[in-house]
């Protein structure tokens, strides 16, 4: 423990929380940050000067689901072919039909046959492109009922945050955003455009936040308890299944809708 470190704290009986986390002090952000490392498998909780024990404890407990979710990503489950797509599982099926892109069709992402890591990376192709474009109006979008001009619109490999907003107004998201409920989408958008007129998080912006989406903290009560979820995909966890014609006569087991022609 470092000497910025305010104490090793461990959670009484009783509480939802069972685990340790070093409780830091943190001077420049008045809201809660959590970090992991999976380094040294060190939690780290970083809350205002002003703070209580109690509210750390609190703000701690908030955040489990998305730490556990988020900590399970060093040890990913096995292989799969389905994915999370706007929202709705989609199953991952090789096709020989398509010879660039994947195609959605239905509740399948139709891939070319080819080596596993190809048809893999080409999945994350897929949702990173799906991502920028549907993100990219949404911004132009709420921009536009501030009346102000976005920057640069990207998007990065970010685990801890789903965006951010530099004094320039330039908006980065995580590429996974295309996974995420088309209302969660909405609300990140809403959220990094509020913060061209405040750089915060306090009372103005989270009006400025309402005015460009009312109904925001839905998506947001989702993107704590279950965005963790998708921070862990990687495509490397994708598993196409092999293409329809190789198995078209094969009995399809009960609800495997992707078996049919």
């Amino acid at each position: 423990m470092s000497s910025r470190d305010l104490a090793i704290v461990q959670p009484p009986a009783g509480t939802r929380s069972f685990y340790c986390f070093t409780l830091r002090r943190n001077g420049t952000k008045p809201w809660p940050l959590l970090q992991w490392r999976h380094k040294d498998k060190r939690v780290t909780l970083r809350m205002p000067k002003t703070a209580s024990l109690q509210e750390s404890l609190a703000a701690f407990d908030i955040r489990v689901p998305w730490f556990e979710a988020f900590a399970a990503r060093k040890n990913r489950p096995k292989q799969s072919p389905f994915i999370q797509l706007h929202g709705e599982p989609v199953t991952v099926v090789q096709s020989p039909h398509y010879e660039a892109k994947p195609q959605r069709i239905g509740n399948t992402l139709q891939v070319r046959s080819a080596p596993v890591a190809d048809m893999q990376w080409a999945v994350g192709q897929y949702i990173w492109d799906e991502t920028l474009k549907l993100i990219t109006p949404l911004v132009k979008d709420k921009a536009a009922m501030l009346g102000v001009q976005p920057g640069q619109i990207w998007l990065s490999n970010a685990m801890r945050k789903w965006g951010a907003c530099d004094r320039h107004n330039n908006v980065n998201f995580s590429w996974r955003l295309a996974m995420a409920p088309r209302d969660v989408q909405e609300y990140l958008a809403a959220h990094e455009v509020a913060h061209f007129k405040h750089k915060h998080h306090q009372h103005d912006f989270w009006a400025e936040v309402n005015s460009l989406m009312p109904g925001w903290a839905a998506p947001e009560h989702w993107l704590t308890f279950k965005g963790g979820a998708l921070m862990a995909f990687h495509f490397e966890d994708v598993a196409p299944l092999p293409a329809l014609e190789a198995r078209h006569s094969a009995q399809p087991p009960h609800g495997a809708k992707y078996y049919a022609r």
